[in-house]
């Protein structure tokens, strides 16, 4: 928990902990034992994610043992269906060894086997310039067309 600690200290707002379960996404990452969900979420009196091989089947034992937060890839999109994807950079500006793209997304989304639904988002990346002179993404957000269910 010593960086947590110190995320804390740096006025973090929330702490993520993984890789909970083995992960296809990151079948390297190390393990974290389950206790230090709670552990940490007494401690520091923050919301605590979990991250790393979550699905369906393992995240009640991660929200009994603590979680506020579940960060779920593989199970959701291996539960997807999504066609038809397209990206268009519609901007990108650079500043020094910072660069924002903007654009737009296109794609038709659904539970497999199921109707699909056409979606529109858009979306801004940050880069920034790595001493070896290659870009990294360092932020990247979308937002949906799709007005929410109420």
């Amino acid at each position: 928990l010593p960086r947590a600690e110190r995320a804390v200290a740096a006025g973090a707002d929330y702490l993520a902990f993984g890789s909970m379960f083995p992960s296809r996404t990151k079948p390297a990452a190390v393990r974290a034992p389950l206790e230090m969900l709670g552990e940490a979420r007494r401690r520091f009196g923050l919301p605590v994610a979990a991250i790393g091989g979550i699905t369906l089947d393992n995240a009640p034992q991660l929200l009994a043992a603590g979680a506020d937060i579940l960060a779920v890839v593989s199970d959701l999109f291996d539960a997807m269906d999504i066609k038809n994807f397209r990206a268009t950079t519609t901007d990108v500006m650079v500043s020094g060894n910072m660069a924002v793209e903007t654009g737009v997304l296109t794609l038709e989304a659904g539970p497999k086997g199921g109707t699909l639904a056409a979606d529109t988002t858009k979306y801004l990346t940050v880069w920034k310039k790595q001493a070896d002179g290659s870009w990294k993404i360092v932020r990247d957000i979308n937002n949906t067309d799709i007005a929410p269910k109420m």
